[in-house]
């Protein structure tokens, strides 16, 4: 890492100089709508933005919506400078969707104040709304069967083949593309391919919404698209962090959620919870800062090795305690201070209704309600015969989430949906 650098570039027909060069890490973010969502439309924007400055070791490329039926070497930026931007009030768009992404943003300055800013830190965005994951497929990933060598989750999705509809002329990019017009691989050529000969610290990726019909075949897409892009970067062992969906009314999210978690079958991946951030009736929810702070905690993990907790409380046994018609589930070692529950965001009832069911014996998922001593949550048990799993936060908008909180930075993390089986 260093700053205050020059490079002279000479060459026959004259010379170039850069000033100010900065060697650090550079990030790379991607995805749909809500890795696009900006700080201009963010819940904390006018503070990030007045303290925007405190950040000078902070770069920003922000790459222009395209698609191209080819793999394509180049792309513009969103910006007027066409290059990277420093992390000052100028540099922040002032509409919503613009630039730069505020999940993006917010990762990239947890993990700059961490470091003391002695690490310099470039942020490349590389995002477009409303679009699926197959776009930003290559036909590799498309035809991996595979699943990036992890293998399927539940049903498997077959006869899935590439299916190349392009519009225009072939090799040619189309700049401000529109949404109906985005197909498969064409986002991978455009929005991509260009950054190939980068050398990327990390990965991040916020989408699946587009893909919640067909969470089957996403969490065999997912994880495929993960393993392409990492061999097309020459990056085998780059990390790689998504987000969990946020909480919405539409319950396919509860299994796109799920498909999204096997992509952590793939080895130096993270995933940050956004259930408990989210808005019922808004898929882009506003409270970026937070999703970013738990972003950073999976990267200074993975990334840099640094002994924090990313993943929040986990179940460690579940015991039925049939006399007194209550299973107790131990949070173990994980939930070294206490649990809490508390309401998510924008809910009004809060914790009334519990986020943990069981499954009875006539294979009905019923709520049971719970409370917590110390690192231990006890449900009361609904019906009178032994239950046969308890899962946690499996609807689309849980009312109430449990936290760990652990003390340090990892305080105040969300456990992550989960099934936990009793035979």
């Amino acid at each position: 890492a260093g700053i205050g650098h020059s490079i002279l570039l000479e060459d026959c027909e004259g010379q170039v100089s850069l000033e100010n060069v900065l060697f650090g890490d550079v990030l790379f973010c991607s995805g749909q709508s809500n890795m696009e969502f900006s700080i201009h439309q963010d819940h904390d924007r006018e503070q990030t933005i007045a303290e925007s400055t405190k950040y000078p070791h902070l770069r920003m490329f922000s790459a222009v919506r395209t698609s191209a039926d080819e793999p394509q070497f180049d792309i513009a930026a969103r910006t007027k400078q066409q290059a990277w931007v420093r992390s000052e009030p100028q540099s922040f768009g002032d509409k919503d969707f613009t630039f730069p992404s505020a999940l993006c943003y917010y990762n990239a300055r947890q993990l700059y104040s961490f470091f003391d800013g002695k690490l310099p830190i470039g942020i490349v965005g590389s995002y477009f709304g409303g679009t699926r994951i197959e776009s930003w497929s290559s036909s590799d990933a498309l035809n991996d069967q595979t699943c990036g060598g992890i293998g399927q989750l539940g049903e498997p999705a077959t006869g899935y083949q590439a299916r190349r509809s392009y519009m225009g002329t072939a090799g040619h990019a189309h700049s401000a593309a529109r949404l109906g017009e985005v197909r498969n691989e064409t986002l991978y050529n455009a929005m991509f391919s260009p950054f190939l000969p980068m050398r990327f610290a990390a990965i991040y990726w916020y989408q699946g919404e587009a893909n919640a019909l067909h969470a089957p075949e996403y969490a065999c897409r997912f994880p495929a698209m993960i393993a392409d892009w990492r061999r097309k970067l020459e990056l085998p062992d780059v990390p790689f962090f998504f987000t969990l969906l946020a909480g919405y009314w539409d319950a396919h999210f509860v299994s796109t959620r799920a498909a999204q978690m096997h992509a952590l079958g793939l080895p130096r991946t993270g995933v940050a919870s956004a259930i408990d951030l989210g808005d019922k009736r808004n898929i882009h929810p506003r409270f970026k800062k937070e999703l970013g702070r738990r972003m950073s905690l999976a990267t200074l993990q993975v990334l840099y090795g640094e002994k924090v907790d990313s993943f929040g409380p986990r179940p460690a046994t579940a015991e039925l305690n049939q006399g007194a018609h209550e299973l107790e589930i131990d949070f173990g070692p994980h939930s070294l201070v206490f649990l809490r529950a508390s309401g998510s965001r924008g809910c009004n009832t809060c914790c009334d209704e519990s986020p943990f069911e069981v499954l009875t014996s006539s294979e009905a998922w019923v709520r049971a309600p719970f409370h917590i001593n110390g690192s231990k949550v006890a449900l009361a048990l609904p019906v009178a015969d032994r239950p046969k799993a308890v899962r946690y936060a499996s609807e689309a908008f849980p009312q109430c989430t449990l936290y760990g909180d652990l003390g340090g930075l990892a305080s105040g993390l969300p456990a992550l949906p989960f099934v936990h089986p009793l035979e």
